[in-house]
């Protein structure tokens, strides 16, 4: 991993304040004043562009002329085939859905009317390309550089089976916060971890499934509703959280169906550890420590079982 390279990169540190618009800002430029550069990444015979907009109803880019495209750009995480299909729905005048993924290994499934492009072809097309202009060349130059090496860098999740994007004395994290980057590895590998667990335990969407960094920790959230009240297991870092929204009242009742283990102590002594929600309620949990480097099918099955035994009783 070429980390020093990114260090002296100027666009790859202007690119750190908003990650995704930088791209598509960059995107976007290149597009309205070299259009055919945009025909050849998506492989058609280039038409007449008479507008280019960014973030139209909820899309990053729209491009308009004698047919309609739309692009959505994913830097930071892997993209939802349900938003990406709400997206079309909602655009039905549309000619053309194309995701811009960075690794390019988004969309699984061949139904999906989106067309996904990686970055890299798209870096190679911008390097083979004649700007005619030396000042934009280097600039683009030193873009295509930047974005390969986090290209390669993420190379680790092309065909990741495993939980290897905890934060906790993982070397991995480590070099990625070095160059900032460490919000870019836990949210690719946590949308890469979900979108496995939908599609392969969750299919119906029963558990509704959720992720964020809190303190610097990946956390992933996989919640149900029980007696009207929020369940779920966490995954914060290496914790594997059994929790609860309710009131102090209420965790007897689930201590008396197994949710909760009445025995159970932390370092210092509690048998809950606790926090107020962003609701202002209270949130109740225990917690087991995870192996490193999981395997997601045992992740999953071991999510899946204790979600479904909570459910039935």
């Amino acid at each position: 991993m070429d980390f020093n390279s990114l260090k002296n990169s100027i666009l790859f540190n202007i690119s750190l304040q908003s990650k995704e618009l930088f791209h598509s800002n960059f995107l976007e430029y290149l597009f309205r004043k070299y259009p055919d550069i945009f025909f050849k990444i998506i492989e058609e015979k280039q038409l007449k562009i008479t507008d280019i907009k960014r973030e139209v109803n909820n899309t990053d880019i729209l491009i308009l002329g004698e047919k309609k495209y739309i692009i959505e750009n994913k830097i930071k995480d892997v993209a939802k085939i349900d938003q990406l299909n709400d997206y079309s729905k909602n655009n039905e005048t549309i000619d053309g859905f194309y995701l811009f993924s960075l690794l390019g290994n988004n969309i699984q499934t061949k139904e999906c009317i989106w067309k996904e492009i990686g970055y890299k072809k798209i870096i190679n097309i911008l390097e083979c390309y004649n700007f005619n202009n030396d000042y934009l060349s280097l600039i683009v130059k030193d873009y295509c550089s930047f974005v390969s090496i986090l290209i390669n860098s993420l190379d680790i999740y092309n065909n990741c089976s495993k939980y290897i994007f905890y934060s906790s004395g993982n070397e991995l994290y480590n070099k990625f916060k070095e160059i900032r980057m460490h919000d870019l590895f836990l949210k690719y590998g946590m949308s890469l971890f979900l979108q496995y667990f939908n599609e392969n335990f969750n299919k119906n969407n029963i558990i509704n499934t959720n992720y964020g960094i809190n303190n610097s920790r990946p956390t992933m959230d996989f919640l149900i509703r029980k007696n009207d009240l929020n369940v779920l297991i966490q995954i914060e870092d290496l914790e594997y959280r059994y929790a609860v929204v309710c009131k102090e009242n209420q965790l007897e009742y689930f201590e008396r169906i197994g949710w909760f283990n009445p025995k159970w102590q932390s370092k210092r002594g509690l048998n809950y550890r606790s926090y107020n929600d962003k609701y202002g309620k209270k949130f109740y949990y225990q917690f087991e420590l995870l192996k490193r480097n999981e395997d997601f099918n045992i992740l999953s099955e071991k999510i899946i079982n204790d979600i479904m035994k909570i459910m039935n009783i």
